[in-house]
């Protein structure tokens, strides 16, 4: 997976209290999808220690598997100060 792979498809969206990162639309990528923006949003974090606040609430569905790298990612993240939801859907695309 690369950045501007990763950039074109990515849907983001947010609102008060947070921001919504949907890596559906990477249909059999989105492991490969979420390892690589975790591991963005961690370098950011680690920089920028504030944050914004919000909860990233992660989207995939059922068919992707949460690496152990995106896991301790996540962990980090956490401990960090950065709220962190994992919501994966039922079915695939939805």
């Amino acid at each position: 997976m690369l950045h501007g792979e990763l950039r074109e498809k990515l849907a983001v969206t947010e609102d008060n209290k947070n921001i919504y990162v949907d890596f559906r639309p990477f249909g059999d990528q989105q492991s490969a999808a979420m390892d690589l923006y975790v591991h963005e949003v961690l370098e950011i974090v680690r920089v920028n220690p504030m944050g914004t606040g919000k909860t990233l609430v992660l989207t995939c569905d059922r068919s992707a598997e949460i690496t152990d790298q995106s896991r301790l990612n996540l962990r980090e993240l956490q401990k960090l100060g950065q709220p962190v939801a994992l919501r994966c859907d039922q079915e695939k695309g939805k």
